[in-house]
């Protein structure tokens, strides 16, 4: 059961990536929210399982929540400080994409699922990679001359929608509410 969850969960992330590809940047949001919550939701699976690979995938969890994190901090400090120049989120973007793919890889393995083909993970992975960039740019575009609640209330709820949880967070809920 839950090894079909879970492959559910990436085939439905799958299929809203592929049409993230061509589509703007609210769509590409909800697509790097929901990949955030399907991670999350799949962290929960695998911590529930007592095999040596819980380890690892908390670890590859852990970077991948990492790497989101730290492009997220790019694309708000941009607005936030009203840069000049377009921030240039292509490497953070790469960063975070390679250690989700990481996490796509190492949590299927926990959970005892086959690895995604060859095709389907260049797929993935440049999907991902174009919603990052995308955001990152039509972020800072709409956001840099707003009036200041406008960019205070975007950026607050760019935070909450993508910010991803910690690993602790994750496993345990009571953790996460005491943040809010």
């Amino acid at each position: 059961m839950v090894q079909r969850t879970f492959l559910l969960k990436v085939a439905v992330a799958l299929l809203f990536i592929s049409t993230a590809v061509n589509a703007a940047g609210d769509r590409a949001i909800a697509d790097a929210e929901s990949r955030r919550r399907g991670a999350e939701s799949s962290l929960r699976e695998v911590l529930t399982k007592s095999s040596a690979s819980v380890d690892e995938a908390r670890k590859a969890y852990t970077s991948a929540a990492t790497s989101q994190n730290a492009w997220l901090d790019l694309v708000l400090q941009a607005v936030d400080q009203r840069t000049v120049t377009q921030p240039d989120v292509t490497a953070a973007s790469q960063t975070a994409t390679a250690a989700l793919m990481e996490w796509v890889a190492v949590g299927g393995k926990a959970l005892g699922l086959p690895p995604l083909s060859s095709s389907m993970e260049k797929g993935l992975r440049k999907s991902v990679e174009q919603d990052l960039i995308e955001i990152g740019k039509d972020t800072w575009k709409t956001l840099v001359n707003a009036d200041v609640k406008k960019r205070d209330e975007s950026v607050a709820s760019l935070n909450a929608r993508l910010r991803w949880k910690s690993a602790d967070e994750v496993a345990r809920p009571e953790v996460s509410e005491a943040r809010q």
